[in-house]
């Protein structure tokens, strides 16, 4: 489909109205056909009484064409460019995605004999994800985990008139047999794809965490077989979310922060994208173990000391005796720290921003706060920066600067800073999300206050700035805001069945 180009639309209507300006007087035309297209064109034909008002008139004249022009094509590349390439790129998208799984299930034997590609759900630095039918899925007991994957297709329960479930069994078991294909690609290394399989079979029967049910690899692809659980998005339902709301989804990550922890695993990338959340049932699935780190030496956020300190003196000073202006080092002489900085901006904590090599659990609960920090202010993402510098400062401008001084010095660092604006003292998360949600705040504030308080003070537990303070998953669960609500229905199944 071809489109005219407004700025060639643009000259010829200057060029038309030029032609009209030199011959205002002209009545009679050697072009009967083009007078009869320009009376069609402009229904009226000027008839001035002068050549000073002949002009003036078709000056207004052409600016009435010139807008008119201009609204035309603006309305014609709306219903071509906005409309008709959207429903293209849509179609070449499926079509590209069709492609591609044709192209993976013919180089897989598995997928003919055992699996039907569906869809493709998700996609990431090392990894996809495809929907897909379990074809042999009345073959094996699947139980397990059908336990842990409660079918949550839209279509599977409807409302009556009284606002209650109806439950279509038939449905129900469609539903179950589909699962998530996870294809781990190719430039992965092969002892993280085995540690990511090995963390998934240690959490096996753990509750809010998605299964491992499979796994089978052909030639360079190895693929990761998970239940298939569908979920609302994060960035369609967080400011719609009620107390209650949060409350549940905090309760379901928790828990499975609480077994994740128990085993002494750091799950490194916890975000909302990576915690599949179901609003009808109330529980949430935790996934994407690709950045997991397991090591017995991991202790809990607020159990054993603080590490050993790495100099007696400042590692960004140099020498305590001379002073440089703050910035950047040019011909930088220092060694580096190397530490793991694994994760996703706007979610990283202190330490990992700081480089600190001795991380621990508590990374994760930072994580889980701007998370609910997100959900409070009713602003996601919260932190925007692009990398270390600008997300420390980020964070200092909430936190300020005596006590972001006082954690970089924990972790033997120091932090320094010539922006202005960053206050001295923290302020208060309290206001701060009282001022971006307003009306939410004041809806929640006049339905219960003290509830609104409790989630406050949850957040500023998880958003403790020294990982040693931070609270934990467990005591996080135990916490006024949460242990007052009973688990959800599916959550209190499963943890009764495992």
């Amino acid at each position: 489909m071809e489109l005219d180009d407004p700025s060639q639309q643009q000259q010829q209507a200057d060029d038309h109205h030029e032609t009209e300006s030199t011959c205002p007087k002209q009545q009679h035309s050697e072009n009967p056909e083009k007078d009869n297209h320009e009376l069609k064109e402009q229904k009226q034909q000027p008839t001035p009484e002068s050549a000073t008002i002949a002009t003036d008139h078709q000056e207004q004249t052409k600016k009435k064409d010139v807008a008119n022009k201009s609204t035309n094509s603006s309305t014609s590349s709306t219903s071509k460019i906005d409309k008709t390439p959207r429903v293209d790129s849509q179609l070449s998208k499926k079509q590209h995605i069709q492609r591609e799984m044709d192209a993976l299930t013919k180089s897989v034997k598995v997928l003919r004999t055992h699996y039907q590609l569906v869809d493709k759900i998700g996609s990431g630095t090392f990894s996809s994800v495809y929907k897909a039918l379990d074809i042999r899925y009345d073959t094996y007991d699947n139980s397990w985990w059908d336990v842990s994957n409660p079918s949550s297709d839209t279509n599977s329960e409807n409302m009556d008139e009284t606002g209650n479930t109806r439950r279509n069994k038939k449905a129900d078991k469609q539903q179950q047999r589909f699962v998530a294909l996870k294809q781990i690609y190719a430039t992965s290394s092969p002892k993280r794809m085995a540690h990511e399989i090995k963390i998934l079979q240690d959490l096996r029967g753990s509750s809010c965490i998605s299964q491992l049910i499979t796994a089978f690899r052909h030639n360079e692809f190895v693929f990761l077989v998970m239940p298939y659980f569908q979920h609302n998005e994060f960035k369609d339902c967080y400011r719609n979310m009620t107390m209650t709301d949060t409350k549940y989804y905090l309760i379901s990550l928790l828990t499975a922060l609480k077994h994740l922890h128990s085993h002494r695993i750091l799950h490194r990338d916890i975000k909302p994208n990576n915690f599949l959340y179901n609003m009808r049932l109330k529980t949430g699935m935790l996934i994407d173990f690709g950045l997991a780190q397991s090591t017995p030496q991991l202790i809990s956020s607020n159990a054993g000391k603080p590490p050993k300190p790495l100099a007696t003196k400042s590692m960004n000073n140099g020498d305590e005796n001379k002073t440089r202006k703050p910035g950047y080092i040019k011909n930088d002489t220092r060694k580096s720290v190397k530490a793991n900085r694994a994760g996703t901006r706007g979610f990283r904590a202190p330490e990992v921003l700081l480089r600190v090599t001795h991380q621990t659990v508590a990374i994760d609960i930072w994580s889980v706060g701007v998370t609910l920090l997100s959900i409070l202010s009713g602003r996601f993402p919260f932190f925007i920066a692009h990398d270390e510098g600008e997300s420390l400062i980020e964070i200092a401008s909430i936190f300020g600067m005596k006590e972001m001084k006082e954690c970089a010095a924990l972790h033997n660092r120091t932090f320094e800073t010539n922006i202005e604006t960053i206050p001295a003292v923290r302020k208060s998360l309290h206001k701060l999300c009282q001022v971006l949600n307003t009306e939410k705040f004041k809806l929640w504030t006049e339905d219960n206050k003290q509830n609104v308080l409790n989630a406050m003070d949850l957040m500023e537990k998880m958003l403790a700035l020294d990982y040693t303070k931070r609270i934990t998953a467990e005591e996080a669960l135990n916490h006024p805001f949460l242990s007052d609500s009973p688990l959800p229905p599916s959550l209190s199944s499963t943890s009764s069945s495992l």
